[in-house]
């Protein structure tokens, strides 16, 4: 299985343990390593000066500005890897369970991705990064990048149901 073959690639390349894309390739043997999760989670918290999620682009161009400054273009919005898919593949069951890959779940990138999403939201709340700041801080990005529908991956799930807490930590409606 893919999935079993590539597992904690990214942990792997981290940690200077192997080129992440030894692997890829079935016609090519694939030594397995185990992955040095500690190692690499360090790394990330102590040699990266950004740490951005691919899938919140926009915000992290803006959140990359807040920290360092400099103008802020409309190419660094452009997407350089458009695919031709014209629909959504088959609806996987549970991304997050790995239901979709036999209940695979690769636990070392996991934990990576993890530490790497909980880093990029001390970074936006450390700068103070919303989508209205964002607006102002890259007027040069396609319409509707940071409007307030925006998927927000700092925000709490609570929110995100529609239900958020006032400064004194009671729930209220949206």
């Amino acid at each position: 299985m893919y999935a079993k073959r590539v597992a904690g690639s990214a942990v792997m390349m981290l940690a200077g343990q192997r080129y992440g894309l030894d692997c890829l390739k079935r016609t090519k043997p694939c030594t397995r390593a185990t992955p040095n999760t500690e190692l690499a989670l360090r790394r990330l918290e102590t040699e990266f000066a950004f740490v951005g999620l691919t899938n919140h682009w926009a915000l992290s161009i803006c959140l990359f500005h807040a920290m360092f400054g400099g103008p802020c273009l409309s190419h660094e919005f452009l997407n350089t890897r458009p695919t031709n898919h014209t629909k959504p593949a088959k609806k996987a069951a549970s991304t997050a369970s790995g239901s979709w890959l036999g209940n695979f779940v690769d636990r070392d990138d996991s934990a990576l991705f993890s530490k790497a999403k909980a880093r990029f939201c001390a970074d936006v709340a450390k700068h103070r990064v919303t989508f209205e700041r964002c607006a102002q801080i890259c007027p040069a990005a396609p319409q509707g990048s940071f409007d307030l529908g925006s998927s927000d991956p700092c925000r709490p799930l609570t929110e995100r149901s529609g239900v958020s807490r006032d400064s004194k930590g009671s729930k209220g409606g949206m």
